[in-house]
């Protein structure tokens, strides 16, 4: 179940607007956690969890489309990450 943290920025704040942030979390565990993490960086930056709750269709469906976009956006970098592995798996193997 996709998890969300919701969460107003008081810095970014004047009379008329606040800054509301939504973090996305896989398990209530990971929304737990990104809660824990905002409440102990409120002390740098003055944000403030307002809850955390089940995301909705529409939400769970646009983080599963945003999460599946940045993996195809590392994939490349995770094929360079394993060939080059494999090259200095090689290098070593022939340097014995």
């Amino acid at each position: 179940m996709i998890w969300v943290v919701e969460a107003v920025n008081w810095s970014l704040a004047d009379k008329k607007t606040v800054h509301r942030n939504k973090y996305f979390a896989y398990g209530l565990r990971g929304a737990m956690a990104i809660a824990i993490q905002i409440e102990i960086n409120s002390f740098d930056v003055a944000e403030e969890v307002m809850g955390i709750r089940p995301a909705d269709d529409g939400e769970a469906a646009d983080e599963l489309r945003c999460a599946a976009h940045e993996l195809d956006r590392q994939r490349p970098h995770r094929l360079h990450d394993m060939l080059e592995r494999q090259r200095a798996k090689v290098c070593a193997d022939s340097a014995q």
